[in-house]
């Protein structure tokens, strides 16, 4: 995405209009705050850690790191609304992947949370190969989508 293009405005059918623009790194709190209330609270794969959110600032590191990494490779998209004082109405969290990645793994230091994070999401993608199946070398991951109740 160049920077030409955002941000931008974008009007909703009910004659709203938000502003779309690249997640940007100085914004990593306020993205990581939004994820946490409207991503991590109501994605169903998580239901099955139910102490996730007693356990935030346990998992606090691990989810910063990640969404540090797909800020910056400049894909990402926030969508605010100028109407509530800019406040985030939207994150859309994006990454690039190519065919000869190596394969995500969790680390030595990575919790019992990530780890069952990482087994998960691993079993949920065993089988599916975008790339041969698109015949393709690069494909873009829809990482986390997350929107507030209020839009």
């Amino acid at each position: 995405m160049t920077d030409a293009l955002y941000p931008r405005e974008f009007k909703t059918v009910d004659g709203r209009v938000l502003v779309i623009d690249r997640a940007r790194l100085e914004d990593l709190e306020e993205i990581y705050d939004f994820i946490q209330q409207h991503f991590i609270a109501k994605n169903p794969n998580l239901y099955l850690i139910p102490y996730i959110e007693e356990r935030s600032e346990s998992f606090r590191p691990f989810l910063t790191g990640y969404i540090t990494l797909l800020i910056s490779q400049s894909v990402s998209l926030t969508v605010r609304d100028p109407s509530a004082d800019g406040r985030l109405a939207a994150v859309r969290m994006n990454r690039i992947e190519h065919r000869n990645d190596p394969k995500e793994e969790s680390t030595e230091e990575s919790s019992q949370d990530e780890l069952i994070i990482f087994a998960l999401l691993g079993a949920l993608n065993d089988g599916i190969n975008l790339f041969d199946l698109y015949n393709t070398d690069k494909i873009l991951h829809l990482a986390m989508v997350a929107v507030s109740n209020d839009h």
